[in-house]
């Protein structure tokens, strides 16, 4: 082989090489097409085989999405509701946190509902004085559905274990229904994880609830503005290990 033949063989490879990058993207949208292309197809005769796609795609490529998309299709319009927790971590908490920040600042209960991201997961806090329940009782107040049912929402789009914790201040009970400050905060918690479990449909097998009655307080109880934040119920999105 000439020495001119050699050297038009050599930049040949060496210019296909530096385009192989081309082959790894052309396969990424040929894989976009085909799902979009499997979710449309679904969506027009079976709405729930259309969000079981979208769940295993963005389990399987932990995407992480926000919000809903309207898909229209031979049957009419379906809506397919997106994860806010794919995967875990930081990010994704947040993403919820800001999806229910929307929802309860819609309804003006942002003084009434605040949020906070622990070590165990995301922490949702419910004040209970006329918002949840009346003064030592622990029956749901209608006011209250339409947030437990935003939080359902969400809770709905993930696989995480939910815990419902009930809180009380230090004042003493004064209700002749329960006997301790132990069986109030328990008793709400269990209300509000019964509301979720039989009326928004979350699995019970994901879901536990605890008093603990004044024994973890957010404030000191030296006052009555901050033993209002120690009366609360909190709903705990847990991050999965």
């Amino acid at each position: 082989m000439g020495k001119r033949e050699k050297k038009a063989e050599e930049i040949e490879v060496e210019g296909s090489g530096g385009m192989r990058w081309l082959l790894t993207y052309a396969d990424m949208i040929t894989l976009l097409l085909a799902y979009f292309i499997v979710m449309y197809a679904s969506v027009a005769t079976d709405t729930a085989k259309a969000k079981k796609v979208h769940m295993e795609m963005v389990k399987r490529f932990g995407v992480l999405t926000g919000g809903d998309q309207l898909m229209s299709g031979a049957g009419g319009t379906a809506q397919v509701r997106y994860t806010f927790l794919a995967g875990q971590g930081d990010q994704q908490l947040e993403a919820i946190k800001q999806h229910l920040d929307e929802k309860i600042a819609e309804k003006g209960l942002s003084n009434k509902v605040t949020m906070g991201k622990s070590e165990r997961g995301l922490v949702i806090h419910l004040l209970t004085d006329k918002v949840l329940f009346r003064v030592g009782e622990s029956e749901l107040l209608p006011a209250v559905r339409g947030i437990l049912h935003e939080i359902a929402s969400v809770l709905k789009q993930t696989d995480n274990q939910v815990v419902v914790e009930g809180h009380t201040c230090d004042l003493p009970i004064r209700s002749g229904r329960y006997g301790s400050n132990w069986e109030l905060s328990t008793s709400r918690a269990v209300s509000v994880l019964r509301y979720l479990v039989e009326q928004e449909k979350i699995s019970p097998d994901r879901a536990s609830a605890a008093g603990y009655g004044a024994h973890r307080p957010l404030a000191p109880n030296d006052d009555e503005t901050r033993r209002k934040l120690n009366r609360r119920v909190d709903i705990i999105i847990v991050k999965s290990e």
